[in-house]
């Protein structure tokens, strides 16, 4: 489980978009500035510092998007179902895209089958292990 965290996060990363045009269906994050905060508080509740999901449209000084998570200013997150959203350019402190990142998938897979590895030489699961003479271990000597 530990291993698929690891690969989902090291395989992309945020890029600031300052003042380009995401194309639709862009993965972004916005973070909220405080007016934004008390802007999308009564759609989204009160201390909502990201709101991550898929760029729809953009344009009259708002992004729209579909939303797939949003995180509160704790850092706790709570998952969305894509459900649309318009956030005004005015309530935003930061933009950034989620991109793929060819050169951290290759690190992530490489770390991950150095680890695999390391179990598998760890546990001598290769048979490659001492030989015991075949003697079950669980057994006291003698009988």
């Amino acid at each position: 489980m530990m291993a698929i965290a690891t690969m989902t996060v090291g395989c992309y990363t945020y890029t600031p978009i300052a003042g380009l045009h995401p194309d639709s269906g862009a993965e972004l994050d916005l973070q909220l500035n405080d007016a934004g905060r008390v802007g999308v508080g009564s759609r989204l509740g009160p201390e909502i510092d990201h709101i991550a999901g898929n760029l729809v449209s953009m344009g009259d000084g708002a992004y729209v998007l579909r939303v797939q998570r949003i995180v509160q200013l704790g850092g706790s997150e709570q998952a969305w179902a894509g459900e649309t959203l318009t956030v005004k350019q005015d309530f935003l402190k930061n933009v950034q895209e989620r991109k793929f990142s060819k050169n951290r998938s290759v690190l992530a897979a490489g770390i991950f089958a150095l680890a695999i590895g390391a179990f598998i030489a760890g546990r001598s699961l290769l048979g490659l292990g001492a030989d015991d003479g075949g003697k079950p271990t669980c057994c006291v000597s003698g009988q």
